[in-house]
């Protein structure tokens, strides 16, 4: 199962995503220990888009912000965030080219660094 939480709040400086996955420390094959922790380090190494050791990190840091992961007996979870530096950066012709109405746009930050974010999961 899949389940999905998205916030908004247009007053806030930060932008982030995170997964949390219900499997750690407990889910160690008994010849394995450590192994959850290990699989935690290796998803930030590079994926078939983004093949580069550290783009993830490069990319969000780049962007003011900042990754994180933490493995726990039942649980892991990968995190990160970015400035939206480029909301105030809009002009009125890149506001003509936008799908919506104005109220939920999502800076090239945020946008870059969730894609970057997914490959990690996408097999």
């Amino acid at each position: 199962n899949l389940q999905a939480l998205l916030v908004s709040d247009p007053e806030t400086d930060v932008e982030a995503g995170a997964v949390h996955i219900k499997a750690g420390h407990f889910d160690d094959p008994d010849t394995r220990a450590g192994l959850a922790h290990f699989n935690e380090h290796m998803l930030f190494l590079g994926t078939k888009k983004y093949p580069t050791e550290n783009d993830f990190e490069t990319f969000v840091g780049k962007n003011g912000g900042s990754t994180n992961a933490y493995t726990d007996m039942e649980d892991t979870n990968y995190y990160f965030s970015v400035a939206p530096l480029d909301h105030d950066e809009m002009d009125d012709d890149d506001e003509e080219e936008c799908d919506d109405d104005g109220d939920d746009k999502v800076s090239q930050a945020l946008s870059g660094g969730l894609d970057r974010f997914a490959q990690f999961f996408i097999s």
